[in-house]
């Protein structure tokens, strides 16, 4: 999530507690976590990159519109949940076979072993460690 959504995320639910007492559990602890994000030092670029010719620069004090920043740290990827491999798997046994598979055709021991699999595989590209 973007630091600027964050920020108008958090301006948005900053409320009057009398006035929403029923969310107000869930809502302070979405607030919380977007305050701990916020609070987080955004990543420096390591560099910046012209989007009209390709140029790279170390330095940003020339950069104008068409400089965009360019960072060093690989995306967070997260692990699928249970429900995206099932679905996952739901789509692509069709797109690929044509063949409409249903959820309940397979037993809980395949869907075990294939969940079990994409997850030692996710583990094997660093994702969800």
């Amino acid at each position: 999530m973007s630091r600027k959504l964050l920020e108008e995320i958090s301006r948005a639910i900053s409320f009057d507690v009398s006035a929403d007492l029923q969310n107000y559990p869930r809502l302070i602890i979405a607030f919380n976590k977007i305050k701990e994000e916020l609070a987080k030092p955004e990543p420096e670029p390591a560099a910046w990159v012209n989007a009209i010719t390709g140029d790279f620069t170390f330095d940003n004090k020339s950069r104008t519109v068409s400089w965009a920043p360019l960072y060093t740290s690989p995306l967070k990827l997260e692990p699928l949940s249970k429900d995206e491999i099932i679905n996952l798997s739901i789509k692509t046994a069709k797109d690929e076979t044509g063949y409409d598979i249903r959820q309940e055709e397979l037993t809980e021991s395949d869907w075990f072993y294939l969940i079990k699999l994409v997850k030692e595989i996710e583990k094997a590209h660093g994702i969800g460690e």
